[in-house]
């Protein structure tokens, strides 16, 4: 995830319709720039999906890092991270 080709590993926090909260304890200082190339990957279907987003917003407590992406573009319908979505607006 960076714009400039550097690569961090995150986790997802929290995730809606309009952007993802996602949490790291790596360093984020090597990333630049606010657009970024972001894939979300299921590890238990093994699916992945790319996309751009926009930072938002960023906090650090202690040494986990948390950051707000929002999504440039809708979410596709039919992705596989749809039915965390449902779950959430019951």
């Amino acid at each position: 995830m960076s714009s400039d080709g550097a690569r961090c590993t995150i986790k997802v926090w929290d995730l809606g319709e309009g952007g993802v909260c996602v949490f790291t304890q790596s360093d984020i200082e090597s990333l630049t720039g606010d657009d970024f190339t972001l894939t979300i990957f299921d590890c238990y279907e093994r699916l992945d999906h790319r996309m751009e987003v926009r930072l938002a917003w960023r906090t650090q407590e202690g040494i986990t890092f948390f950051l707000g992406l929002a999504f440039e573009t809708p979410i596709e319908s039919g992705l596989f991270y749809e039915r965390y979505l449902s779950a959430s607006q019951r």
